[in-house]
């Protein structure tokens, strides 16, 4: 098993420190050993779900220790916490996925794209149109018609009472 597992450019995990570094600011972070152990499974990961029950394994039966869903979440407040600590938020997230576990979303500082400049040398070639859907407005559904009559007989039965 690996000792440094990189996470993205910016993030390194050290599994036998325990600490999750910064590679450009040798910031670092020490985390408990569950947390270090899932951490380096979601990266191993690349991006895929792993569930609830595949960290408690990870984190915590592996070792032999008690495990409950809070411990999970738990753990994952940790890690949430150092990459704030680190000022990774922009660029680490752990996701919740309903009903299915968490996953590890890394967005690499190079992935954003930098506006184009004409080069004098070659012909300037025209950008791709990306189509993008009009954003449609909610619809709103009228109320279904016997909660529409039940309520003009209230009406007519309050204006008759006034008459």
């Amino acid at each position: 098993m690996l000792n440094n597992i990189a996470i993205g450019s910016l993030v390194s995990l050290d599994l036998q420190s325990r600490t999750l570094a910064r590679t450009d600011t040798q910031e670092t972070v020490m985390l408990p050993q569950s947390a270090c152990l899932c951490l380096a499974a979601l990266a191993e990961a690349h991006g895929e779900v792993l569930s609830q029950e595949q960290l408690m394994e990870i984190g915590w039966r592996s070792a032999g220790g008690e495990v409950t869903d809070n411990s999970v979440r738990g753990m994952i407040t940790k890690l949430r916490r150092a990459f704030t600590q680190l000022n990774l938020q922009e660029a680490i997230t752990l996701i919740a996925v309903t009903r299915s576990g968490y996953r590890l979303l890394v967005r690499e500082s190079g992935s954003e794209v930098a506006p184009a400049t004409p080069t004098p040398d070659l012909p300037q070639q025209e950008a791709p149109v990306q189509a993008v859907a009009p954003e449609v407005p909610p619809t709103v559904e009228p109320a279904p018609p016997r909660a529409r009559s039940t309520l003009m007989q209230k009406i007519c039965a309050t204006l008759s009472g006034v008459l």
